[in-house]
């Protein structure tokens, strides 16, 4: 069910219900021998209620396959997605094809190779296995396909990183397998692939929105019809013990922390959140549909629910929240147009020279649509 609140005619801020949801789902890797780690984190996921969970490899090193499983089979909605084949895995260097396929239920989509792709809701996935510079042909069939392209995001995994500015093994596909690296990401930019999710580094890595080998867009809000792009996210931080993270060209965000992704895929938009094992969001950004460069009412039915904003008219705003929380308010292109601190629980903001438009506040993980008229 939707619920809209028109706000007078200077603005409308609208809500919607998690069934509205086209997809949820949760991104992680490299949890390895680390169970306190995973434990925390799954428990976290379970809040989320998540539709799949896409593994970036390295499952398990000396832990027993049954006491990773054990992280899922004690809560309900995990053990359920568990069961029914949605917790997918690309396979790392800590597991064999063997050990993936042997492993009940299926943690795989395919019996006979590392390399399968399927749909989830309005999203297209492709597991590249443990390295995508080795079968980029079949990943230009599966991004071509029917099913691809009928999907409204398109999503790889896979275990070695595309960017990575970390010590342990650094971008080892980009530095390594050159021309094949070079395909990976044209075939990223031709077939509008959204994200790629990677583990291998342990840590988490952002990348900026990249194009054709550079950065077309630094911001935070990504409109995929005006500029193109994909994100690259490393997300190994699993458990695994930490590498040295460091700053490159294409970095966005990086720091050595356990961390997973909530992926909230909806019909024009597309919110991410990383998450670390307190529960606090680090980064956030999202993806857009919008040829015109501004969003349909319709679309304005996709705000989050538990964004903290209230309207005393004339522009004015109340925004709640933990005294001390960072908030930003940012433009369609991803630019700040104003930013700051709560004061206190409630902060008034007057929004009163600011351009007509629609614009996001950003609070403690959430991210609420307004409208400026």
């Amino acid at each position: 069910m939707i619920f809209r609140t028109v706000l007078t005619a200077i603005f409308l801020i609208s809500v919607i219900s998690n069934s509205a949801h086209a997809l949820k789902f949760i991104a992680y890797g490299d949890c390895r021998d680390n169970l306190t780690e995973n434990s925390t984190q799954s428990a976290l996921w379970e809040t989320e209620n998540p539709g799949c969970i896409v593994h970036s490899g390295d499952v398990w090193g000396g832990t027993s396959q049954a006491s990773w499983k054990a992280t899922f089979t004690g809560k309900t909605n995990l053990n359920a997605l568990l069961n029914a084949n949605k917790v997918c895995v690309a396979r790392g260097n800590h597991e064999t094809w063997a050990q993936l396929t042997g492993f009940t239920p299926s943690l795989v989509k395919s019996s006979s190779t590392e390399y399968y792709s399927f749909t989830e809701g309005n999203c297209f996935f492709v597991s590249m296995g443990y390295d995508p510079a080795q079968n980029y042909t079949w990943l230009r069939q599966q991004l071509s396909s029917a099913a691809s392209t009928a999907a409204r995001w398109r999503f790889v995994f896979m275990h070695k990183p595309i960017y990575s500015g970390y010590s342990g093994h650094g971008a080892d596909g980009v530095t390594s397998e050159g021309s094949a690296i070079t395909m990976f990401r044209n075939y990223c930019d031709t077939f509008k692939v959204t994200m790629t999710f990677s583990g291998h580094d342990h840590g988490y890595e952002r990348t900026r929105l990249i194009y054709h080998g550079a950065v077309v867009s630094s911001g935070t809000v990504f409109n995929l019809d005006l500029t193109p792009g994909t994100v690259y996210v490393m997300t190994g931080g699993g458990g695994a013990p930490f590498y040295t993270p460091s700053t490159q060209w294409w970095t966005a965000f990086t720091q050595a922390v356990y961390n997973f992704q909530v992926v909230d895929a909806r019909t024009d938009t597309c919110y991410v959140s990383t998450k670390i094992n307190s529960g606090a969001v680090i980064d956030q950004w999202m993806f857009i549909h919008s040829p015109s460069g501004t969003l349909a009412p319709e679309a304005a039915n996709e705000g989050t629910p538990s964004a903290a904003v209230q309207s005393l008219g004339n522009r004015v705003f109340v925004i709640t929240g933990p005294a001390g929380s960072p908030y930003s308010i940012v433009d369609l292109s991803g630019k700040v147009a104003a930013s700051g601190r709560l004061s206190a629980a409630k902060e008034r903001i007057d929004l009163t020279a600011m351009q007509n438009g629609v614009y996001f506040i950003k609070i403690n993980g959430c991210i609420q649509k307004i409208f400026l008229k």
